[in-house]
């Protein structure tokens, strides 16, 4: 169960490519722009699982802190919500993005953590 879920997830990582474009251009607009916004991105995995990351950008002196926070679980029935605060570090016209999704398995409370960098100049 968790070796064929974890293939899942690497598959559709690697096939959305067009996707990591799109986040990392809309976070250099949000930095150009100089505000504090917030993207809510809701992607729908088989089996029911449903992931919500909510990436939250926040600047400072052109520096950026990054921290990852684990903010809810929540369980329902088959359904599985997670809600992740992204910020985003900046230093030397080099952007830096750590996307962690992690999995929680049914009743074992297995997790799983893909990481995923994306760099720009």
């Amino acid at each position: 169960m968790a070796m064929k879920l974890r293939m899942e997830v690497k598959k559709k990582t690697k096939k959305k490519k067009k996707k990591k474009v799109v986040i990392e251009m809309v976070m250099i607009e949000m930095i150009k722009k100089k505000f504090m916004m917030e993207m809510v991105l809701i992607e729908m995995m088989k089996k029911k699982f449903m992931m919500e990351m909510v990436l939250i950008e926040m600047m400072k002196k052109k520096k950026f802190m990054m921290e990852v926070v684990m903010i809810e679980m929540k369980k329902k029935k088959t359904k599985l919500m997670m809600k992740m605060i992204m910020i985003e570090m900046m230093k030397k016209k080099k952007i830096m993005i750590k996307m962690i999704m992690i999995e929680m398995m049914k009743k074992k409370f297995m997790m799983e953590m893909v990481m995923i960098e994306m760099k720009k100049k």
